[in-house]
């Protein structure tokens, strides 16, 4: 994350409730969202061996979902890289990546499964017999960012503050630009509070109402 997430925490006064992670990868951020008061904790990642050390790491901690988020129902490709430990991995085919990260091959694929976050978190609540109260949402997806918000207009109407990768250039085919993103959250009063470019064609952003 190119972002300080606690102080940004700190700094909008965002209550430590519950929060989604759609992308979470191996767990890295996790012990940050633990430190913070974060409770629950959901993470999705659909890759296998990333998802696996994910769960062999915060079982106890976390509730940890082998899906991506997505607008519908679906099996899709995933790209898969070794080279960045799968921290490039994306549910769309690389395009400038492969320019601006020469080292960085993607060398097999896999089938993931695709879930509306909406719809998640609808069974979530009913198998949990309560209400959950995620609050904040963190994004990490390789382009595909745009398609998580479509899948999860009911959630954006609880989330406070979100962190989410966004892009100013087609790093992947057809990836969502940063003014699509913009234009989608602020239909649920969000508006981009922070950019941190460091990426050059891509970056981290925090939306907040």
């Amino acid at each position: 994350m190119l972002i300080n997430f606690s102080q940004i925490i700190k700094d909008l006064k965002v209550e430590a409730n519950g929060l989604i992670q759609v992308g979470a990868h191996i767990g890295q951020e996790v012990p940050l969202f633990l430190e913070n008061g974060f409770d629950p904790i959901l993470c999705f990642e659909p890759h296998s061996g990333s998802y696996k050390k994910l769960r062999e790491s915060y079982k106890e901690k976390v509730i940890c979902s082998n899906y991506a988020c997505g607008e519908k129902f679906e099996d899709s490709c995933l790209f898969v890289e070794t080279t960045n430990n799968g921290q490039s991995n994306s549910l769309l085919k690389p395009k400038l990546h492969l320019k601006q990260y020469p080292t960085i091959s993607f060398e097999s694929k896999e089938t993931v499964r695709i879930c509306p976050l909406d719809k998640f978190i609808e069974f979530f609540d009913s198998i949990a017999n309560y209400q959950s109260k995620f609050n904040v949402l963190v994004v990490d997806v390789q382009g595909s960012e745009l398609a998580v918000f479509k899948g999860a207009n009911k959630t954006l109407l609880k989330i406070d503050c979100i962190f989410t990768e966004v892009n100013r250039a087609e790093l992947y085919e057809n990836c969502a630009q940063v003014d699509e993103v913009d234009a989608y959250l602020k239909q649920f009063g969000f508006k981009r509070i922070i950019t941190n470019w460091a990426g050059n064609t891509w970056g981290d952003a925090v939306y907040a109402k």
